[in-house]
C-alpha cells in the first residue's frame, strides 16, 4: 500500500512511503519515495534484495492505484508473482495494511511530538516512521502469541537496546579524533533517531542527531 503524500518533505525529498505488509508473519517494510511513481521500482529493489522471503512470496495483493498498473505488473512477471487487486475504495477489502498503518502511522506522530518536533524537526519524519516500524515488528499483534521477528526468524528478538525516540543521548568520538585534554568531550550530544536498518529486516548501531544538525 502507498501512503501520502505528507506535508512535510524528509531531507531527502521523499513524501510517500511503501508500505509492505507479510500477511503471515505480519512483518512490515517501508521505503520512503519521492514520487509514487517510484513504487514499482522500490517493490522490484525489494523482491531482488530479499531472497530469503522471496521464495515464499506467490501473490501481492494491491489496490486499484494507477501506480500498480503496467510496468508493475510486467515486474511482478518477471520474479513469478502473481497481483491481486482488491475493490477500489474499499479500505475494509485491504484490512490488514490498513490496521498496521493505523498503529505505525500515530506512533510516528507520537514520536515526533514527545521529541517537540511539531513545527522544527518535521523533516526528520522519516527517522520517526522507522523506528515506529521497528518496534512494529517487535510486538504482539492481533491475539497472535508470536511477533512478526519470531515468525521470520524463530528467535525472540532482543529490545534491551530500544530507546524512546527522541530521548537524549550521546555519540562516542573515536580516540584518534579526541582533543588531547582531560577537559575535552569524548563524545558528541544528540537526540536518538532509531536503529541503523541494514536491509529493511535486521539494525546496526544507533542514529543520532547531534546539536550540529547532523545525523551520524
Amino acid at each position: 500500500d502507498l501512503a501520502g503524500p505528507l506535508d512535510t518533505c524528509t531531507r531527502s525529498g521523499e513524501r510517500y512511503v511503501l508500505g509492505i505488509l507479510d500477511e503471515y508473519s505480519r512483518w512490515f517494510w517501508i521505503y520512503l519515495l519521492k514520487n509514487k511513481s517510484d513504487a514499482t521500482e522500490k517493490f522490484d529493489e525489494f523482491l531482488t534484495r530479499h531472497t530469503e522471503v522471496k521464495h515464499l512470496i506467490k501473490v501481492v495483493s494491491t489496490d486499484k492505484g494507477g501506480e500498480y498498473h503496467g510496468n508493475f505488473d510486467t515486474m511482478l512477471g518477471r520474479h513469478g508473482v502473481r497481483h491481486w487487486e482488491t475493490a477500489a475504495d474499499c479500505p475494509a477489502a485491504r484490512g490488514s495494511i490498513e490496521r498496521s498503518w493505523g498503529t505505525i502511522m500515530p506512533s510516528m506522530a507520537c514520536n515526533l511530538r514527545y521529541a517537540g518536533m511539531t513545527q522544527n524537526g518535521l523533516d526528520l519524519w522519516g527517522y520517526a516512521l522507522h523506528y515506529a516500524v521497528w518496534c512494529y515488528n517487535r510486538t504482539l499483534h492481533g491475539g497472535d502469541s508470536m511477533t512478526p521477528f519470531e515468525h521470520l526468524f524463530n528467535e525472540k528478538p532482543d529490545v534491551s537496546h530500544a530507546k524512546v525516540w527522541g530521548c537524549p543521548c550521546f555519540s562516542h568520538i573515536p580516540v584518534e579524533k579526541q582533543v588531547k585534554s582531560p577537559v575535552k568531550a569524548k563524545a558528541k550530544q544528540g537526540i536518538f533517531l532509531g536503529r541503523r536498518e541494514v536491509d529493511g529486516m535486521s539494525s546496526d548501531g544507533d542514529l543520532v542527531l547531534t546539536r550540529t544538525g547532523e545525523v551520524i
